[in-house]
């Protein structure tokens, strides 16, 4: 019986020398953590900023945090634009003592080349110079001989130039620019002009056609101005041969010179409407004022 009981004390001691030992030990406990609770599964590891590479996803690049475009974010535009052109009686007042104002219209096409600091535009414009006819007068010469009734006959302005233009980005969608540049136009139509009659033109009555006015021998006689018949008076005097003089006045066409200088200055706030797109508000001096608005395409 004793021989019995110690062989199978000696048969439990093998078997618990041959268990593995990790069949002996738990799993550690994270702290915190009761027995028996699963532990959580590691997460992926997040992709940092410089592992993303040209051509990848764009979904993955981190969105923009400036808050101004990059100003070489294009390189080229295409531009078309409208302008409004005026030049006033006062603007004139310094050179002239009689004249008439300028009300018309432009429109334009451009193509700009974007640099850091600046842009390299180039323009082609069409101008309507729709120029209301009357007299005008310079400054200091004598009323009652040079006062001329002047006709402007479908006058246009087709001219190019070149520009540089500053840019500053105030944010990502407004931006301020400016500059000025140089080019070369030829004038379209003609200008007629009378000598007005030392009879009825003084200093106070050179200002106004229905006081100031040409006077011809007869038969032309008086040439009042808006009539029915004043225009064919006024081709009845023209003669090529006579000069025109305020005692015998006679309409001729004005000498325009082949081509005339563009000087281009002008400011204005362009507004990023898209990435591609932008349009703009500006206001300056193109041989006459104007004001008017640019739409600008970007590649």
């Amino acid at each position: 019986m004793p021989s019995r009981k110690l062989a199978s004390l000696l048969l439990s001691l093998v078997v618990v020398s041959a268990t593995p030992a990790y069949a002996q030990k738990s799993e550690p406990v994270p702290p915190g953590a009761s027995e028996g609770t699963e532990r959580d599964v590691p997460s992926r590891p997040i992709p940092r900023t410089s592992d993303y590479q040209a051509g990848s996803d764009p979904s993955l690049v981190p969105a923009r945090t400036g808050t101004r475009f990059d100003p070489l974010d294009w390189k080229n535009a295409i531009a078309v634009y409208a302008r409004y052109l005026f030049v006033t009686n006062l603007m004139l007042k310094p050179y002239l003592s009689a004249s008439t104002k300028l009300s018309s219209y432009a429109v334009g096409a451009q193509y700009i080349r974007r640099h850091e600091k600046f842009d390299v535009v180039t323009t082609v414009d069409f101008s309507w110079l729709v120029l209301d006819s009357g007299n005008w007068l310079a400054k200091g010469n004598d009323p009652a001989l040079d006062t001329k009734y002047v006709q402007f006959d479908r006058l246009s302005f087709l001219s190019a130039d070149v520009a540089l233009v500053g840019h500053h980005a105030f944010n990502s969608w407004l931006e301020l620019r400016g500059g000025a540049g140089l080019g070369l136009g030829v004038v379209f139509g003609n200008v007629l002009t009378t000598t007005n009659s030392n009879q009825v033109c003084n200093k106070q009555t050179a200002s106004h056609t229905s006081q100031c006015y040409p006077i011809a021998p007869e038969p032309i006689g008086a040439i009042k101005i808006g009539q029915p018949d004043t225009e064919g008076k006024l081709k009845a005097t023209e003669q090529s041969s006579q000069l025109d003089t305020a005692q015998n006045p006679h309409r001729t066409k004005a000498t325009k010179p082949p081509v005339m200088v563009v000087v281009d200055i002008f400011v204005a706030l362009n507004f990023r409407l898209h990435r591609h797109f932008s349009a703009q508000v500006e206001v300056g001096f193109r041989d006459a004022m104007f004001a008017g608005m640019n739409l600008q395409s970007h590649f």
